[in-house]
């Protein structure tokens, strides 16, 4: 049985290639020669101001591998050495580097750092791509290369903090996983982060995006992934918990200053409000559709109770404000060129004489980042959905076919409808007759007068619709 389908008189063909308005991609000229010179110039200028003192804290890594591998250190690295601040997957990697001799440890971990910062970027780009449905375009990648470049080479070349650096990689890496519905992937890519860095810890809450079947799944595996490192630590010396023995001065330019602490050293209420007060916004962030902005308000609050202003500090936010911003629905980098910027003045001012003008600085550029991703809908559905215009909401798919159908010779079946009528070749006796005429079928869909969600969009256009009883012409 062929069934030879019309739907109405006035329905338009179109040319097969024509596509949908939100599927088009835009033809962009490629960036000029020029540019891409600037871009390289700029980036080796960094790398070249970076490189004037290189890895400065080095040798606390350098402590810790040598510790973890020499008797009777080993398991009580973290009792012994206090100031150690990162993760056992930090130390792991700190011992392997150890094995080789300490100069070339360091010139090894600088370009395994700067190796990880092409792999965040890279995350990044994809990441993107995936949720604009469509590639990332030479100058938006060639933007964000120009204002990460300088803080991750601040990061890795100049500090040398490789905790921070696999901690950054590995959180970019779990909110792609998460992008793509990979759960139990991102949720044991946030239990490595937290093992290189315990500040990833807050960062769990993007797990509450997950699907109810999976959550609970995905938090087992980031709590066992997370705790079950530090056990040999903790059987082996029962000081491995009792890190806050540590303490750090407070800074001149801190916006613990600015809020009027006059402590020393690091107040015993610090650490406990940034776990607080990071995991409550993040769960605000993750129920409301926000959660890649997790990250980036996690690491606000961090900085803004952090008794310390190193510049490698915004490095983390920065990252985090890239992973919000490619995620918009606009990808206009709000958040980073808010981070670069009060990051560039706060360097500029930290002078003896204007420390507290840099700490106000600092306080009103974090204060604005958090109130970006909490008033802005940029990252909610309910603004993808009004960035559908009429013509993205209309659809027209065209398909012709040039076959040749046999049909048996049967009694003729008379249509009534005259705009149905079919072309055919008469047969001759009872030899079949052949329809040597292409099929043409149309499908045209319009305008709703409210618009539609982008799922029940993409559903009805693949869904094929169904003629009215009209407009049926079956040949048997």
């Amino acid at each position: 049985m062929t069934m030879h389908t019309t739907l109405g008189r006035r329905a338009r063909s179109v040319p097969t290639d024509t596509a949908p308005a939100h599927l088009a991609q835009a033809v962009e000229p490629p960036p000029t020669r020029l540019a891409m010179i600037g871009l390289v110039g700029w980036i080796a200028l960094c790398a070249l101001a970076a490189s004037r003192h290189a890895m400065l804290s080095w040798h606390y890594f350098a402590t810790a591998g040598q510790t973890l591998l020499t008797p009777p250190g080993g398991l009580h690295v973290y009792g012994e050495h206090p100031e150690l601040q990162f993760g056992p997957l930090t130390m792991a990697v700190c011992a392997l580097l150890g094995l080789a001799p300490s100069t070339a440890a360091a010139v090894i971990a600088c370009v395994m750092m700067l190796v990880l910062g092409l792999a965040a970027i890279a995350i990044l780009g994809r990441l993107s791509a995936g949720h604009h449905g469509g590639r990332v375009s030479t100058r938006t990648a060639m933007l964000y290369v120009a204002l990460l470049a300088p803080l991750w080479l601040v990061l890795a070349v100049h500090y040398g903090h490789l905790d921070d650096a696999l901690a950054l990689f590995f959180m970019a890496a779990a909110v792609a996983q998460g992008k793509r519905d990979r759960w139990l992937t991102a949720a044991l890519l946030l239990a490595a982060a937290s093992g290189a860095k315990p500040w990833v810890v807050p960062m769990a809450m993007i797990l509450l995006a997950a699907p109810r079947p999976a959550r609970l799944k995905a938090f087992t595996i980031f709590v066992v992934g997370t705790a079950l490192p530090w056990i040999p630590f903790v059987l082996a010396d029962s000081r491995t918990m009792q890190l806050s023995r540590f303490v750090i001065d407070v800074a001149d330019d801190s916006v613990l200053r600015q809020i009027g602490s006059l402590s020393v050293a690091t107040p015993t209420w610090v650490r406990p409000t940034q776990f607080l007060i990071g995991a409550a916004l993040a769960i605000w962030l993750a129920r409301r559709g926000r959660w890649v902005c997790v990250p980036f308000a996690v690491l606000s609050v961090r900085l803004l109770t952090d008794p310390q202003t190193y510049l490698y500090y915004s490095t983390g936010l920065a990252v985090a404000a890239a992973i919000a911003d490619l995620t918009r629905n606009d990808r206009r980098p709000i958040l980073t060129g808010l981070v670069v910027g009060w990051s560039a003045v706060t360097m500029l001012l930290a002078t003896p004489g204007q420390l507290t003008g840099a700490g106000t600085v600092r306080l009103v550029g974090l204060l604005a980042g958090i109130v970006v991703v909490i008033v802005d809908d940029g990252w909610s559905p309910a603004a993808a959905r009004r960035n559908i215009t009429r013509d993205d909401a209309r659809t027209t798919v065209t398909v012709q076919r040039h076959t040749q159908h046999v049909v048996p010779a049967r009694p003729a079946v008379t249509a009534t409808a005259p705009d149905l009528v079919a072309p055919t070749t008469p047969s001759v006796g009872n030899a079949p007759r052949v329809d040597e005429h292409p099929t043409v079928t149309t499908f045209t869909m319009e305008k709703l007068p409210d618009p539609p969600k982008l799922g029940e969009l993409w559903t009805r256009t693949r869904r094929p619709l169904r003629p009215s009883a009209s407009s049926r012409l079956i040949r048997r």
